[in-house]
């Protein structure tokens, strides 16, 4: 009887700890169905000083509008390489790329995570915000 009990408290734990994931050093509870389909985010674009260039700024933030730090975030278009920038403590990731047609992903966060397009012109500035649902968090 004792090694049964044994069996399940090891089986309960580690189904606890597979369900945590640290973000921005923070422990998060997620539960969910993999392969959850990805957060969507539509820029909001506006033009800047001519000879400016092209930036876009993402902002990766919790359900409850919490940034969240140190998330990658990928911009990827065609056979061009990847480009790769993180998220600030402000949860921002500022990206001066070429102009045109990019698609945006987060990196995912225990079976979730952000994918959005963004056309953006030379000389303009777009912003997107990618809401990640994380529903238990332990707090502080």
């Amino acid at each position: 009887m004792r090694a049964a009990s044994r069996l399940a408290f090891l089986l309960a734990a580690a189904a606890l700890t597979s369900a945590c994931v640290l973000v921005g050093g923070k422990p998060y509870f997620v539960w969910g169905v993999p392969r959850l389909p990805p957060v969507s985010a539509s820029p909001r674009c506006e033009p800047m000083h001519p000879g400016s260039g092209a930036l876009v700024r993402v902002h990766v933030v919790d359900d409850q509008d919490l940034p969240l730090a140190g998330m990658s975030v990928h911009f990827v278009r065609g056979s061009e390489p990847r480009r790769t920038y993180v998220t600030d403590t402000n949860g921002n990731a500022d990206a001066w790329i070429p102009a045109g047609a990019w698609t945006v992903r987060t990196e995912p966060v225990a079976d979730r995570w952000g994918e959005g397009a963004v056309d953006v012109a030379e000389d303009q500035f777009c912003e997107m915000t990618f809401r990640i649902p994380l529903e238990h968090t332990i707090e502080d």
